[in-house]
Order: structure tokens, then sequence, then C-alpha cells
């Protein structure tokens, strides 16, 4: 009745595939910045300045990447645990990484936070807030270059 050969995929054989993992856990994570960075940079006629972006946003979107990376390594199987306690270990300090980096970001979002509330009710300078606002903007490429070497390093998979 049934002619040729039927295959079973057997899901632990699957490649991983880096892109639908960058677009879950890196691109998703950072949409609430691209978007409100874009609609910015439309409503500001087109022009790119450092109130283009928000640190706000970018700091909470790093927070929520590095978490979903973190929960991400922690579900990772390894095909054989026994003989690969070094990767294991591996991968429990790297998860352990993107926590630290979450919580990084998570605390420079509420020192963000608190001195654009502080500045608007006394009207304080914004000096101290453009610091903690540069040192967003140049933190935000650890955890993404990280994400992605960690990614290939374990060939860690998409779960959909």
């Amino acid at each position: 009745m049934f002619r040729g050969v039927h295959k079973v995929i057997n899901k632990s054989n699957k490649k991983p595939l880096t892109g639908s993992w960058i677009l879950i856990h890196v691109i998703f994570p950072m949409l609430p910045f691209l978007i409100e960075g874009i609609i910015r940079f439309i409503i500001l006629d087109f022009s790119i300045n450092l109130h283009t972006f928000s640190s706000t946003t970018l700091a909470a979107s790093l927070g929520l990447l590095c978490l979903f990376i973190n929960q991400n390594l922690l579900a990772h199987n390894i095909p054989l645990p026994d003989e690969n306690e070094y990767e294991q270990n591996g991968i429990y300090g790297t998860a352990t990484l993107f926590l630290a980096f979450a919580l990084t970001s998570f605390i420079l979002f509420t020192i963000i936070v608190l001195l654009i509330a502080i500045g608007e009710k006394y009207n304080i300078p914004p000096n101290a807030l453009s610091i903690f606002e540069g040192i967003v903007f140049v933190f935000c490429f650890f955890p993404v270059f990280a994400a992605v070497k960690t990614q290939r390093s374990y060939k860690l998979r998409a779960v959909i």
C-alpha cells in the first residue's frame, strides 16, 4: 500500500537552529526596546540621538534576555551527564553569568528610573542619569554577544 521508506524523526538528533534560537531568546526580549526606538526614530524626523533609544527599556529588555537564556541553559539536557560533568559545570557557570547579567540589568533599570523620578521632582541636572544611561548602552553588548556565543558553544535549541 505505501511505497518508499518511512523515517522516524528523533528529536534529539535534530540540528540546532541558530536562527530560531536567536529569534526566540535574543530578538523577542529586545522587541520593546527596538519598537520604541523605531517609533521615536520616525516621530523625531528620522534622526538618531541619545534620546532615540530609551536606556530604561534597554535595561529591562536585557534583563529579560538574560533570564530567558539562563532558563534555557538550566533546561538543556546533556546526553550522558556522568561522562560530561565538565560540560555540565560549564553550563551551570554560564547560567550563573546570565543570572548576574540579569540582576545587573534590573539594578541599572531601577537606578535610572529612580534618577529620572528624583530629577523630575527636584529639578536636578541629569549628570548622574547620563552616566548610568551610558553604562547601559555600553553594557548591552556583553549579554547579546555572550548569548550568541553560548548558543553556539552548547548547541542550544529553541523550545517552541
